[in-house]
């Protein structure tokens, strides 16, 4: 009988090293995982670890003690045998009456997300700054890049004057000042939509390349 079962498909991350970089098996691994994968963050381990302690030794005695009805030899425990002072006690109850704290405990407690070697390599990878690592555009793959070629393709692009035009002036706050007294002139705005509009924070603009498109774009052209 024929499998009537549609097929999904799955995005498969390529990895493409134009660089002079030699990538290691734990770098490629980590690249695989694509760029939108967060390791689990660093944090203090030795105060991680004694607060987790402490808290999961509190669920634990809370539980022991919500449930304790009976003593250890079965026996109904009676009003006579509450103390109402007591030294502190030290016990830390391994496991509890409750197999779904247990499980809870056990799945609480934080692990890397990643291998020791691929730690190691994402350090290099980031103290690298001979490599640009880009992600192309709908095309699934991860580009690594020399930044000296990476940014000699940039300055080409940005010197071709049919799409780009150099200006040595910064209109930000001309086009500001222009905005502003359009606003003004507006009379049906609220004082909230004028404040959003007029006092914004301006921010440089961002050039991203695309580089499998651009070899794209470079082929068509030269058809």
């Amino acid at each position: 009988m024929p499998n009537l079962q549609p097929k999904t498909s799955k995005i498969v991350t390529r990895i493409i090293n134009l660089s002079r970089q030699h990538l290691t098996d734990s770098q490629v691994g980590l690249q695989l995982k694509g760029l939108k994968f967060t390791p689990t963050p660093n944090r203090n381990e030795q105060l991680l670890q004694t607060e987790l302690k402490t808290f999961l030794r509190k669920l634990r005695l809370a539980e022991w003690h919500t449930s304790l009805e009976e003593d250890v030899d079965g026996h109904e425990i009676t009003n006579d045998q509450i103390s109402i002072i007591e030294n502190k006690s030290k016990a830390n109850p391994q496991k509890s009456k409750n197999p779904v704290l247990d499980n809870f405990l056990e799945k609480i407690e934080i692990k890397s997300n990643i291998k020791r070697e691929e730690k190691s390599g994402l350090e290099q990878l980031k103290n690298n700054d001979e490599i640009v690592i880009q992600e192309a555009y709908k095309e699934g793959a991860i580009v690594l890049m020399d930044r000296d070629y990476y940014r000699s393709k940039i300055l080409s692009i940005l010197n071709n004057n049919e799409y780009y035009k150099e200006s040595k002036e910064v209109h930000q706050l001309a086009v500001k000042r222009k905005i502003k007294k359009r606003i003004q002139d507006y009379k049906y705005l609220t004082n909230d939509e004028q404040d959003y509009l007029v006092n914004y924070e301006s921010k440089p603009p961002f050039f991203f390349m695309d580089y499998l498109k651009y070899i794209k774009v470079k082929k068509f052209k030269n058809k």
